[in-house]
């Protein structure tokens, strides 16, 4: 019966454990994320960083022509990320710049108002099939 118990216990800290580990890292992400935001949104007011989840698929979307888009915070990206080489297969959070490139008056037709640079990639987990 005391072995039992004390296998129960040890399971018990080992999820504990890996529970506080995740919360730790999540933290961490989180300070990483505010602490960028701070200095960059403190530098230029058309500067904004922004954590982002990248999808380890594109999809089928349609620019001027038909093309691949990122799917990213579940939704069609159709922008490029500079800095940023995605590998099909993996999912990504990614710490990015956003800079408002135009403004709504000379921007040029099928252009987005800003370009995104890649800052940092937080994580890349491979995702099964």
């Amino acid at each position: 019966m005391k072995n039992i118990n004390f296998a129960a216990l040890g399971a018990l800290f080992i999820l504990a454990g890996c529970e506080n580990q995740q919360s730790a890292t999540q933290s961490l992400l989180e300070a990483q994320i505010e602490e960028a935001h701070t200095s960059s949104s403190s530098t230029n007011s058309s500067t904004r960083t922004m954590a982002v989840t990248v999808e380890p698929q594109r999809a089928n979307c349609f620019g001027v022509a038909p093309m691949r888009c990122l799917i990213v915070n579940n939704e069609l990206f159709y922008e490029d990320i500079q800095g940023f080489d995605f590998v099909t297969g993996n999912r990504y959070q990614l710490l990015i710049e956003r800079q408002q490139a135009y403004t709504k008056e000379n921007t040029p037709a099928d252009t987005s108002l800003y370009q995104y640079k890649l800052i940092k990639v937080l994580s890349r987990v491979p995702v099964n099939k």
